[in-house]
């Protein structure tokens, strides 16, 4: 690594000698900086997508050869303070003008005695709060929520435990839950043979929306089709 150094500089400086005064050496040391960093985030989601350390991309290799091809981060910050709060905020471009964002954030939470005895149900409680969340857009266009996890964790530190993917405790949540799902659809549509004429209809206007525990359709959403969003908190303690 270190006989690297002086050619890098090398390269530089003859860089910086063939501009022609119109800016600064310190501004063009900078753009050098900024999209050396950026170069070296597109190359370490490149590594991660070799490493596939959850196990999930074995089935789709040409796939993930071609994205490797095609992505490249664009815009990449981090802020962390101490031990309260940490921040990860990324844009990475795809061919097609394509964006996705990502944004990570952990923040320690001191506990809110205003909520009483609820604290455990909506996560006021002391312990960490994580936020995960993917947006897509398309040329520039407004972005559209992909993905939002959200962890409220006991402890205020990271667990020393194995990571465990997110489709993992998705799928046994869809197991546990799609007996009680269909039980309610069932019994849903027997309430509505039986009372055509019911005050609850779930119908507004235009917007007609069915919830479940994992799910919202409705008529009006962008992909007209089923949306995977939470209506409800899940906790997933100890592995944040």
């Amino acid at each position: 690594m270190s006989n690297l150094r002086p050619q890098v500089r090398s390269a530089i400086k003859n860089f910086l000698a063939s501009q022609d005064g119109h800016h600064l050496k310190a501004d063009v040391l900078r753009v050098i900086e900024e999209e050396a960093n950026l170069m070296k985030e597109t190359e370490n989601v490149r590594d991660i997508l070799d490493m596939d350390p959850m196990e999930q991309l074995a089935d789709f290799k040409p796939q993930v050869e071609r994205l490797k091809t095609q992505l490249s981060v664009t815009s990449c910050s981090r802020v962390r303070t101490g031990h309260d709060y940490a921040r990860i905020h990324a844009v990475v471009g795809f061919a097609g003008g394509v964006e996705l964002t990502f944004l990570y954030e952990r923040k320690r939470r001191h506990g809110n005695q205003n909520h009483g005895d609820d604290d455990d149900e909506d996560g006021g409680g002391e312990g960490c709060h994580v936020r995960y969340s993917i947006e897509l857009s398309k040329n520039h266009q407004q972005r559209e929520n992909l993905l939002v996890v959200e962890v409220w964790a006991p402890k205020s530190v990271p667990s020393t435990e194995r990571a465990v993917c997110i489709n993992h405790v998705l799928n046994e949540h869809d197991d546990d839950d799609d007996d009680d799902d269909w039980e309610d659809i069932e019994e849903s549509e027997h309430n509505n043979d039986s009372n055509m004429n019911g005050c609850d209809t779930s119908t507004h206007g235009k917007a007609s929306t069915i919830k479940r525990d994992d799910a919202v359709v409705s008529d009006d959403s962008p992909s007209q089709g089923l949306q995977k969003q939470p209506t409800k908190r899940q906790k997933l303690c100890d592995n944040t």
